[in-house]
């Protein structure tokens, strides 16, 4: 459950871009 709900955030904050979980964990952390 926590995988799709996790990429539907990751679609919108990459604007529908594919990224890999380091970049991902990135981004959730700059937030």
């Amino acid at each position: 459950m926590d995988k799709p709900v996790e990429n539907l955030a990751t679609s919108k904050i990459t604007g529908g871009r594919r990224i890999p979980a380091r970049v991902r964990r990135k981004y959730e952390t700059d937030r």
